[in-house]
């Protein structure tokens, strides 16, 4: 058949077209997957660094707070008004620093929760105990942490998410009690695991219960509480804050069980 040979050399054409065209998109995606691997470490890094930092200016932040209250009710009857008014505006001022710095952790958590999903087993009251010691290392001796775990709760979970928002809970409960004392409640429920962290503060606001805030809605009372939603709910958990007139605010947590 005549025009056979320049059909076959045609096709033989387009197919080594096709072929260089699949080479080069694969090597496109291997670049692509080493670039994004590459980012996901640095990423890491940098959520690692900016929560390093925080911790770091945490701590003096708090010891000036706690000096100023230490000054301020020791030597109270000594001071003139002036001097009264020096020492709040420095609690003040510390107040305001140390949000800034909780907003940089609340940061770091949020850039923690890009990182690839990875749910595994995880025994709740074990990983309960590394968020208290954290917590505890962090907030010195201004809070006091009481321990109530029941059961041995087990969630199919992101631990390293779990892990970050339950710290992030701890240290905002710790402002709202306004130091003094927490309570870390963990128990097995029907429908997962329900954590609480209870912050007993006299100067609560007025009773209210709200019920398991919706995605994307604010946190009455709470505006340094998004970064911990956002982990909570990449795990399928709902959050949910009370308040109690004379009782304190109750932050709670309910888990997906085990395999949900």
């Amino acid at each position: 058949l005549s025009g056979g040979p320049a059909m076959t050399t045609a096709a033989d054409s387009l197919q080594r077209q096709l072929d260089e065209c699949r080479e080069r998109l694969q090597q496109r995606e291997r670049e692509l997957a080493m670039v994004s691997l590459e980012l996901e470490r640095l990423g890491g890094l940098h959520a690692a660094f900016v929560r390093r930092m925080a911790h770091d200016l945490r701590a003096p932040m708090n010891a000036i707070m706690g000096y100023a209250r230490l000054l301020q009710r020791r030597a109270g009857p000594a001071l003139d008004e002036r001097q009264h008014r020096n020492i709040e505006n420095l609690q003040a001022s510390a107040g305001q620093l140390l949000g800034l710095i909780e907003d940089v952790a609340e940061l770091a958590r949020a850039e923690g929760g890009r990182a690839p999903m990875c749910r595994r087993e995880v025994d709740v009251a074990s990983l309960a105990d590394e968020c208290l010691a954290a917590a505890a290392a962090r907030l010195g001796t201004r809070v006091t942490l009481h321990r109530q775990i029941d059961g041995a709760p087990r969630a199919h979970t992101d631990p390293q998410r779990l892990q970050a928002a339950i710290e992030g809970l701890l240290l905002h409960a710790a402002g709202d009690g306004r130091g003094g004392c927490l309570l870390f409640q963990v128990r097995e429920a029907d429908a997962g695991v329900e954590i609480a962290v209870v912050a007993p503060c006299p100067a609560a606001a007025a009773a209210q219960t709200p019920d398991p805030l919706p995605a994307g809605a604010p946190i009455a009372g709470c505006p340094r509480l998004g970064g911990v939603r956002r982990l909570l709910e990449m795990l399928g958990a709902t959050l949910s804050v009370a308040r109690a007139q004379g009782l304190g605010t109750t932050f709670s947590v309910l888990l997906p069980a085990s395999g949900a």
